[in-house]
């Protein structure tokens, strides 16, 4: 679950740690690119680090985490350069699900997807600090983007990829949600994004699914030991 660093030469990712000793023992790593460097750690945390960034300016590293406890999922985020631990970002005070997150080019909102309403939903909120917070989908949404410039946030809702305009600004106010296109027969997932964005906002790289891949079936044979002597000896 890798995601690109500002200087657009190395990346951050999520590697899993020693599971003898710890199984939620999950690293946050970076590493050049072109596999010139070896990789080195950017984060250890104690409970399952599931995606990671960094954000445009270089300063914050923001990750999303499944917390064993009253707070089952959170996103938590420290700065680079002086923060020596995690602060809470997104720490639900119920079990709430926590499933994606995407940081504004500018580094001031955040983009997360939560069920706290019973349905998962696209929300944006300030960040660092969390304190103002807007529901963008309606009906549904899952892996938020942002374009390059910031002004527009694309996500997948019923089916199809939408988007809504960001105007600039203090605040987040966002132009209402519009489909572009069906995202039928290609990859989806809830807890991750599975498509990007092209820097000119124009093009989307996303995983197609393989044809016919849904139709095969599972083939159960008992006894097949028997059968394959059997043939043997033929």
């Amino acid at each position: 679950r890798a995601s690109w660093m500002p200087d657009g030469k190395s990346l951050s990712f999520v590697s899993v740690g020693d599971l003898d000793k710890n199984p939620f023992d999950v690293i946050v790593r970076r590493a050049a690119a072109e596999g010139s460097e070896k990789a080195s750690p950017l984060q250890r945390h104690s409970f399952g680090l599931w995606e990671t960034e960094v954000s445009r300016d270089g300063q914050w590293l923001v990750v999303r985490a499944d917390e064993v406890g009253d707070n089952s999922y959170a996103i938590r985020a420290r700065r680079l350069a002086t923060d020596s631990a995690l602060r809470p970002v997104i720490v639900p005070k119920t079990k709430t699900t926590v499933l994606n997150m995407a940081l504004s080019p500018d580094g001031k909102w955040l983009a997360y997807t939560s069920n706290e309403t019973g349905t998962v939903e696209l929300y944006v909120t300030s960040f660092p600090d969390a304190q103002a917070k807007s529901i963008v989908s309606r009906g549904g949404g899952i892996e938020p983007r942002w374009s390059r410039d910031g002004r527009e946030l694309f996500f997948v809702s019923g089916g199809s990829l939408n988007v809504v305009s960001v105007p600039a600004g203090p605040t987040f106010n966002p132009g209402n949600p519009r489909a572009l296109f069906s995202v039928a027969g290609y990859r989806r997932a809830r807890n991750r994004p599975q498509y990007d964005v092209s820097p000119d906002g124009q093009r989307f790289v996303m995983i197609r699914d393989r044809a016919n891949a849904g139709g095969r079936g599972v083939v159960y044979v008992e006894n097949w030991f028997t059968e394959l002597l059997t043939k043997v000896k033929r």
